[in-house]
Formats: C-alpha cells, sequence, structure tokens
C-alpha cells in the first residue's frame, strides 16, 4: 500500500512530462482518486462476505493475484481506460482483505504490545513510498506499476505460506482448540497462557418514559394554549418548547388524558406523577454493570446487576454492543483523512510544488514519506507509554498548528514566499510529527480495540470504508479547493479538523493503555 502511495506522487511528477503521455489532468486526477473507491468498493462489496468465511489468511491468498494483474494492466495498457481500471483493481484488492488483515493482526498481537506493532506496520508503510520515489528517477512510471504490482504479491504469497490462522478465527469456524493453542503459541511463544482472554461484561438500559410524557405534551400545548382565555404564551414562545422527536408511549398516554384536564394541571401530573414512580422504583434497581465495573466493583456484583435486569439465566458474557463504538471509530477517521497529514502524504507533489525551495520534485515528494518513516516508530512507543488520548490531544493540537503554518505561507504577497519556503517545510514537518507518530498509530489502533469480537472484522471494514470515502472526497476535492479558495484555504480546512480532533477525544473517546479488547469493548 505504501509503494502504491508513492506511485500518486510520482505519476503527478511524470505524466504531464510524458512525451508518450496519454493522461490528461483530468484523467491523472481521477486516476489517484478513484484508488480510495476501489479501497471502499473491495470492503463493501466482498470483504464481508468472503472475511467470515476464508479468513484473513486465505483470503490475501485469493486476492494477491489480482493486486498483480491490476498492475499489469496499468503497466502495458496505453489508454486511459487500462489505466484507471488497473489502479482500481489494485486497490480493491486491497481493500478486500485490509479490515480481516487489521482484525488479524489485533488477535495475533500479544495485549501488551498492540500499539509498537502498529507503529512498525505504519513504518512499513511509509518505507514504501520512500523506496518508490527513490527508485522513480531511474523507471518510466508504467514500468514502476508493474514492480511494485508483482514484487509486493510475490512476496506476500511466500510469506502467507508459513502463517497459520488466528485463534480467534479457528474457533468460531469450529476447529478444535488444540489447534487454536498452536496458533496462539506459534506467534506468542510456547509459553504463554492461551486461555488468558475472558469475555467481559456490559449491559445498556434506560427509563424514558417521563420524557415521553412531556414530549406528549407539545401536541397538548398546541391544541389547548391558543384557545386558553387565561392564555400567556404567544406562538413563537410556545414554537420554541417543542423538540424534534417524539416517545409515542407518552404521547398516547398523555393525550388520552388530556380531555379530562386543563393543561397546566396536565402539567403538573406528568411532572409528579413520572418523579414519584421513577424515585420509588430506583429503590430496588441496581446500578449498571458497566458504572459498577467502571467504579472498581467486583465482577460477582456486576454479574448480578445484569442477571437482575435480564434473568439468571442471561448470558452474563454477551457480546458488547457494536454500534456506538461503530460510529465514534468512523467519526474518528474521517477527521483522520482531512487533518492535513493526509494531504502531504497522499499528494505530496501537487501541494509543494508551487513552493519557493531549492528541492527537486522527486526530493519534495521523498520528504514527507521519509520523515513520517522516521516517527512512526518512536510514536508508538510513546504512545505505549503514555496512553491513547493524551497522545491523540497533542497530535491534534501539532496538527493545528502545522497546517496553520502551511496555510499561513500561501497567504504571503510572492516576495516574501521566495525567501520564507522554509515556513512550509517546518509545518509540514510538525503536521507528519502529528498525522503520522500519533494520529494514525492511535486512531488504526481505536478500528480494531473499539470493535466487539464478533463484529470485529466486519466493523473494521466499515470504519476503513468511511475513511475511504472520506480520501477519495479529498482527492477528487483538492484541485477544486485549491481553484476556490487556494492551498492556503484548503490547509486552513485542515487546520479546524485538527482542533476538532482535540474536542473529539477529550469528550468522546475513554483511554484503553493496558486493557484487553474484551475489557475495552466494556468501556464503550
Amino acid at each position: 500500500m505504501g509503494l502504491n502511495f508513492g506511485m500518486h506522487s510520482v505519476t503527478l511528477i511524470q505524466v504531464p512530462d510524458d512525451p508518450d503521455g496519454f493522461l490528461s489532468a483530468d484523467q491523472l486526477n481521477w486516476s489517484i482518486a478513484a484508488t480510495n473507491a476501489g479501497r471502499r468498493a473491495g470492503r463493501a462489496c466482498w470483504a464481508r462476505r468472503l472475511a467470515p468465511a476464508l479468513g484473513a489468511r486465505r483470503l490475501l491468498l485469493l486476492i494477491m493475484p489480482l493486486y498483480a494483474l491490476g498492475s499489469l494492466a496499468v503497466g502495458l495498457g496505453d489508454h486511459f481506460g487500462w489505466t484507471l481500471s488497473g489502479r482500481v483493481a489494485m486497490f480493491v484488492a486491497l481493500g478486500i482483505p485490509e479490515g480481516s488483515v487489521r482484525g488479524y493482526m489485533s488477535e495475533i498481537v500479544p495485549p501488551t504490545a498492540p500499539c509498537p506493532l502498529s507503529a512498525l506496520l505504519s513504518f512499513m508503510l511509509y518505507l514504501g513510498q520512500v523506496l518508490v520515489l527513490a527508485v522513480a528517477p531511474l523507471l518510466r512510471w508504467q514500468v514502476l506499476f508493474i514492480v511494485v504490482g508483482v514484487v509486493p504479491a510475490a512476496l506476500c504469497l511466500s510469506g502467507l505460506l508459513f502463517l497459520p490462522n488466528s485463534a480467534k478465527w479457528l474457533l468460531s469456524r469450529g476447529h478444535s482448540e488444540e489447534e487454536a493453542v498452536r496458533s496462539i503459541q506459534f506467534f506468542r511463544g510456547t509459553q504463554v497462557d492461551a486461555a488468558a482472554e475472558v469475555l467481559a461484561l456490559v449491559v445498556v438500559g434506560q427509563l424514558m418514559l417521563a420524557m415521553g410524557l412531556n414530549f406528549g405534551m407539545h401536541s397538548v400545548t398546541l391544541i389547548q394554549v391558543p384557545d386558553d382565555p387565561d392564555g400567556f404564551l404567544s406562538a413563537d414562545q410556545l414554537n420554541c418548547a417543542l423538540l424534534s422527536f417524539m416517545l409515542y408511549l407518552g404521547q398516547v398516554l398523555v393525550l388520552a388524558v388530556a380531555p379530562l384536564l386543563r393543561w397546566q394541571v396536565l402539567f403538573i401530573v406528568v411532572g409528579v406523577v413520572p418523579a414519584a414512580l421513577c424515585l420509588s422504583g430506583l429503590l430496588f434497581l441496581p446500578n449498571s454493570a458497566k458504572w459498577l465495573l467502571s467504579r472498581g466493583h467486583s465482577e460477582e456484583e456486576a454479574v448480578r446487576s445484569i442477571q437482575f435486569f435480564r434473568g439468571t439465566q442471561v448470558d452474563a458474557a454477551a457480546e458488547p454492543g457494536t454500534w456506538r463504538p461503530l460510529l465514534l471509530a468512523s467519526i474518528q477517521m474521517v477527521q483522520f483523512a482531512w487533518c492535513g497529514g493526509a494531504t502531504l502524504l497522499l499528494i505530496t507533489a501537487f501541494v509543494l510544488d508551487p513552493v519557493q525551495i531549492s528541492l527537486s520534485e522527486y526530493q519534495r515528494a521523498t520528504l514527507p514519506a521519509a520523515f513520517a518513516a522516521l516517527v512512526c516508530v518512536p510514536g508508538g512507543i510513546i504512545i505505549e507509554r503514555y496512553g491513547r488520548l493524551p497522545v491523540l490531544r497533542l497530535g491534534g493540537v501539532l496538527s493545528a498548528i502545522g497546517c496553520a503554518a502551511v496555510a499561513a505561507y500561501f497567504f504571503l504577497a510572492a516576495e516574501p514566499q521566495e525567501r520564507l519556503g522554509w515556513i512550509v517545510l517546518a509545518g509540514a514537518g510538525l503536521t507528519q510529527v502529528a498525522f503520522v507518530g500519533m494520529l494514525a498509530n492511535v486512531a488504526f489502533n481505536y478500528v480494531t480495540e473499539l470493535l466487539p469480537n464478533k463484529t470485529r472484522t466486519s466493523g473494521a471494514n466499515i470504519v476503513l470504508v468511511v475513511m475511504n470515502l472520506s480520501l477519495f472526497a479529498l482527492l477528487k476535492m483538492y484541485p477544486l479547493i485549491r481553484d476556490g479558495i487556494g492551498l492556503g484555504g484548503g490547509f486552513v480546512i485542515h487546520s479546524l479538523v485538527s482542533l476538532c480532533q482535540v474536542f473529539f477525544a477529550t469528550f468522546c473517546l475513554k483511554e484503553t493503555k493496558g486493557l484487553s479488547l474484551e475489557q475495552i469493548q466494556h468501556l464503550f
């Protein structure tokens, strides 16, 4: 994948000057933007069907030949149709197994080392970008596409012959416990406790009757107040009290009683009666299992809470819910795509071309990827030491500052720009430190950490589809952004999104440092 990201910059540099070039500027833009659409299509159309049945290992064995064929279509074709279809096919092949592979990695990695491994994977991605840009001056872009397609596919296929499936996948498909234990011991050593992972507890419960009664009062007041001889509410004042949705049980109850009572008396009833019922009921209700566990209470007390609400026959180790962590992870990936670092990495040549610095096109395109490769592994170590949330907040702040510096350069007059090109490099460097060393490592860890075991693979695929849709929109819209509000305006947008990242990490996410996957799921 890193090699393919590097090819974005290679094509931006070589295609416009290619004497045999057959791609227009708009076709080149489509060939780059469509790659993320290909990744999205791979996950949306095939990943959910193939991944659960085949597992990550077998899925890769089937998909890598498609990836290599796509590279041959780009390398040997002499028409825009071949280039577009080949690049889309390559990224479809990368997209189909991506969620499964990330789920596979989270299952085979020891619980104490998810961030260092994630950082190592990020390092390989950025190393791929550096390698392809280092070789690019020596090879034509179509020849280079064949190399970045065939060589990685061959290496991947040969390596997969020696790797087993994950223990969780084996158990889910009815394989023996002995085979699952052998898988764990293959990755973690023979001394590992293969029975260490245990499902914990979760419960969600809410009482909404009182709110429903009050929402029903919206209709009562709309009916009675305009005709009330002692009315003191204007139409505008009445409208301000309305909310946007209804809870139907409360509405039915209050509307059934409304013809018998004056609206002000009815307000007293719907206030006092639900409050009395709620208070009397709360005397007999225990706290939720989630709250008990978060406050250090025993697991036995949490189990009793679940069994109180669901009966003694309930499976207290039931799988946690999916929608809330899925939504949080998806929002995180949208912010990740638009915080500025992805722009610098994916279309480096496009962004740095107008900057007045004494570097060649290839050197400009290589700098962000090389810098990313240097900071991603130390970033993973820092995250493991200080936790996800502090690093995520700091990353958002640094990314906002870096993007603001890049934006400031493009708002300067022509003469100062000739002397201050280093501002862009400093801002881009700071953005890369935040994006690669902090935001990327945490974001991709959250993709697998937040989702329940049962839906981790499909959930990860959905989250990555969201990310790739965001990247597709970013790449397709950036020429329009440049022509409309300039590159300075584009990086103002990135800076604002980075600040949103700080608030999102502060108010919506929770710390997962040192917790197993099962413990993390109970936080959300």
